[in-house]
């Protein structure tokens, strides 16, 4: 009896990290419809020059923004085991992948000089990705050590015990 309350303690568990991944990943396709829609405006040839390059500046901070964020969902995908589909090719794809696609699109819609500004976001994010991948690896091991270390049974009489 007590195996099968752990079992769907564990399982009710899980249930709850996929409907927060889920979620996430909700807000994260709205953010990427937000950045199409804005690059549809950024095309708009009636446009003034000054608005439009505050506008593609904007986008151009949420894309980079978004970049961590993409490939930490990726990862909180894989760990669910949830897989993401393109419906266009059927193909597995990722957050990464759909946010290069837009970024892409930016790219191609702006002059050169702006691509010096991506290139030096570009390496900043390289750094702040290897920085954030290293505390999101010292966190994963402090996790491993506390689930090692932690109680075996975790039940009420297990713990009145100790």
């Amino acid at each position: 009896m007590i195996c099968y309350q752990n079992q769907i303690e564990e399982m009710s568990h899980k249930m709850q990290i996929c409907e927060t991944v889920l979620k996430d990943l909700e807000a994260f396709m709205a953010s990427l419809r937000k950045i199409q829609s804005s690059i549809k405006y950024l095309t708009d040839p009636s446009g003034q020059p000054e608005i439009l390059e505050k506008a593609w500046r904007e986008v151009v901070q949420d894309v980079f923004h978004m970049a961590e964020e993409a490939k930490c969902l990726d990862e909180r995908l894989k760990t669910v085991d949830i897989c993401l589909e393109d419906a266009e090719c059927g193909k597995k794809t990722c957050c990464e992948n759909l946010l290069l696609t837009l970024s892409e699109e930016l790219s191609a819609i702006y002059d050169p000089s702006s691509k010096q500004m991506l290139t030096e976001e570009k390496d900043l994010y390289k750094i702040f990705s290897t920085k954030n991948n290293k505390l999101l690896k010292n966190i994963q091991d402090l996790r491993d050590r506390i689930n090692k270390i932690g109680l075996k049974d975790p039940t009420i009489p297990a713990i009145q015990q100790r």
